[in-house]
């Protein structure tokens, strides 16, 4: 029952900038101070080693990576979605990886987010078929089980029974309950997201933002689960004890391990969250195999393909470069012959 929950929490994570529809492009971070870009001449060579500043306050260096092809450059950086105020500024490697870039490059192209086309998608794959409600879609014993759980939470359990006659899929349902729940107790906030970070340094200082896949794609992949597969999210003990879930968080440590800027500790984060369920299976493959590809041959098509000498930065998430059975980005590159040069360490 531990990995499904844990898986539980890698899914809500990774969809975490979907569900809030703001993304790359919302600038949410504005009222963060930024310090002023490190604007010092950095080599491969003395980028090596972040030395922590002299405060107490963690040094984010997201395992920044230089990557390389001909006269082009990209510097791959992990983020998490969302994030602690007393993250920003970035380390400073990071800040003059920045300040060099002539483009921005983030997970998603979110130039069309807000738009009624977006709206229209995202609704043909959270809705319903019509008359359909989550109960028809939902064993009795799962529908029964989930409703029990939601009675628990102090916002929604007044409100308990209504959930079977939403015209909600189980994913949409998911992501509407859970996710508040999980933001609030690892005491992270949307609005430090460390991509609106990124972002708002490239929107005040002109540069030009672009996405590593469509919006239409990315919702299609994460949203677009078979029913199949979608009725067993809530089955057996998936959700049997929001306690347990709580104390799932505890366990796996992830925003520490993010904050601690520590490879080993991320990849037992993310290790621990593998779930060998149905819909675990599905999501694993979704999350950690296409995604990083999708990411990474983009990657590549950019560096390959631009003929005017051009740097990126790209932002990603972490879990899409820490290597092993998850974050297989850098691994992809440097299989298809590219010049890998971690900067973090």
């Amino acid at each position: 029952m531990r990995k499904r929950l844990l898986a539980l929490l890698a899914l809500l994570m990774a969809l975490s900038m979907i569900l809030a529809l703001s993304g790359c492009n919302s600038g949410n971070v504005s009222q963060v101070e930024q310090d002023p870009p490190q604007t010092t001449e950095t080599t491969q060579g003395d980028s090596q080693g972040v030395t922590p500043g002299q405060d107490s306050r963690p040094v984010i260096h997201g395992l920044i990576t230089r990557v390389e092809y001909g006269d082009n450059v990209a510097y791959i950086f992990g983020s998490l979605h969302s994030g602690r105020a007393d993250w920003f500024p970035l380390s400073p490697i990071v800040e003059d990886a920045m300040s060099r870039a002539d483009v921005f490059a983030f997970e998603i192209d979110m130039s069309l987010m807000g738009t009624q086309e977006v709206s229209d998608h995202l609704d043909s794959l959270i809705l319903l078929p019509d008359g359909q409600t989550l109960q028809d879609v939902l064993s009795p014993e799962s529908m029964d089980n989930f409703i029990e759980k939601i009675g628990t939470v102090p916002f929604l359990s007044d409100n308990a029974e209504n959930f079977r006659e939403l015209p909600l899929t189980p994913v949409a349902i998911l992501m509407l309950v859970i996710l508040p729940e999980i933001t609030a107790h690892l005491d992270i906030e949307s609005e430090y997201s460390v991509d609106d970070y990124v972002n708002t340094f490239a929107l005040e200082n002109d540069r030009p933002s672009i996405g590593l896949t469509s919006i239409f794609d990315e919702l299609d992949l994460l949203y677009g689960v078979p029913m199949e597969i979608q009725a067993t999210i809530f089955d057996g003990d998936t959700l049997a004890d929001w306690e347990t879930i709580i104390a799932a968080l505890d366990d796996i440590a992830l925003v520490e391990a993010y904050e601690a800027q520590d490879l080993v500790l991320l990849q037992n984060a993310f290790a621990a969250s593998r779930d060998d369920s149905i819909y675990g299976q599905h999501f694993h493959n979704v999350n950690w195999n296409m995604r990083c590809h999708i990411f990474a041959n983009e990657i590549a098509r950019l560096l390959q393909e631009t003929e005017e000498p051009t740097t990126y930065f790209v932002t990603v998430g972490i879990s899409h470069i820490i290597g092993g059975d998850f974050g297989k980005v850098l691994e992809i590159l440097e299989n298809s012959g590219f010049e890998v040069t971690p900067l973090w360490s």
